[in-house]
């Protein structure tokens, strides 16, 4: 597996016999969970046939088609919508997948795939069954002890320089402290943003960087080293999402429902199913646990009706679950899509474990041109 900061090149990996047990802190190639579904068309703008939307989200897709056709419908009654989720949901998955329509384009289809058909992901693993998560202001918690993987986890920071940021001075951060500029910026302008909500370049001094606490203590020394000049750092806080938005939840934040308004920064707690673990079946385990007992354990047939699940018609006060389920962030952890956004990793989703980079390259630039990041080739994770 060929993985880069910005760019990923998968090569063929096949998953080895006995390769051990994945336990926390790994860091784990497995199938993308929601890759079951994918769509052919419109992409980045562009109308055509197209590819495979490959990496995208159908059912983050549903979920916001149906929030785009409620607000038409009910002339942005919200609260409406949320109390009506289901209904709204099945009229996005039914023009999207029978009229060929999303956002009010067409489509051209849609494709199904096995386990082993979905993209390669590759995360950090923080939690694997029987444990409990929860993430406090962005501090990361498993079984109610903090989870500390070292000063390498990025996140967003506030930062208010003195004055805004000269293009020179953006590309010589890049340089001193590997920061992207594609994108996925890491360095962008903190209130503005461009087309699409894209990321833009600083246009003020008030500034968002992605960064992790080495190179926050390493920016502080070369600013008051006088590096660049008469720069000063007025102050510097960490980004941390507070808010309590059940849309925003239903919209991004697993297990995507109104009643758990969590965010990437304030999460849970979550506990983790286990292979032979039995819970008691209620409102609040369906919500979290339903993709695990339909999808992942092929219960095609499952149902919640009544305040109760009923298995092949059968009501069912307890389920057993069959295979034990991990859990997957990304240590950029303001950028990354990971189990905080579409939830568990079964372990027949689990291809290996990662060990080193044998080659990473910047795509902002040409092979030739410092592309190849020499630095971190052959370094182990």
């Amino acid at each position: 597996y060929v993985n880069s900061y910005s760019t990923a090149i998968k090569l063929p990996y096949y998953r080895l016999p006995g390769f051990g047990e994945v336990q926390r802190n790994d860091i784990v190639v497995f199938n993308h969970p929601v890759g079951d579904t994918a769509i052919f068309g419109t992409y980045d703008g562009q109308q055509g046939a197209g590819a495979e939307l490959q990496g995208h989200d159908y059912y983050q897709m549903i979920r916001s088609q149906a929030y785009y056709y409620a607000m038409e419908q009910t002339r942005g009654d919200v609260n409406k919508f949320l109390n009506n989720t289901d209904y709204y949901e099945q009229i996005s998955r039914d023009r999207l997948l029978k009229q060929q329509v999303m956002y009010g384009a067409t489509i051209h289809g849609y494709t199904t795939r096995p386990i082993d058909k979905k993209e390669n992901y590759i995360k950090r693993c923080v939690a694997v069954g029987g444990d409990t998560l929860q993430i406090i202001n962005g501090k990361l918690f498993i079984n109610g002890k903090f989870n500390n993987v070292g000063e390498n986890v990025n996140f967003h920071h506030y930062v208010t320089f003195n004055r805004r940021l000269s293009i020179d001075e953006i590309n010589q951060f890049k340089d001193d402290f590997g920061l992207n500029l594609g994108m996925y910026k890491d360095i962008f302008d903190t209130h503005e943003r461009g087309p699409n909500n894209s990321r833009i370049l600083p246009v003020s001094q008030n500034t968002t960087i992605n960064m992790s606490e080495k190179v926050k203590n390493q920016l502080y020394e070369s600013v008051n080293a006088g590096k660049y000049g008469n720069l000063k750092i007025i102050s510097c806080n960490q980004s941390i999402d507070s808010s309590v938005n059940k849309l925003d939840a239903y919209l991004s934040s697993f297990p995507c429902s109104p009643k758990l308004p969590w965010t990437i920064d304030n999460y849970g707690p979550l506990w983790m199913p286990k292979k032979g673990a039995t819970i008691t079946m209620n409102e609040d385990h369906w919500i979290k646990y339903k993709r695990c007992i339909t999808t992942y354990e092929g219960n095609n047939n499952a149902t919640w009706k009544n305040g109760a699940l009923y298995l092949d018609g059968v009501k069912q006060d307890t389920y057993t679950f069959r295979q034990n389920y991990y859990y997957m962030i990304g240590d950029n952890r303001h950028s990354s899509a990971d189990s905080r956004l579409w939830g568990f990793v079964p372990e027949d989703h689990v291809v290996g474990k990662g060990l080193f980079i044998w080659m990473s390259k910047d795509q902002e630039r040409g092979w030739f041109d410092g592309g190849v990041r020499w630095s971190r080739i052959f370094k182990t994770f």
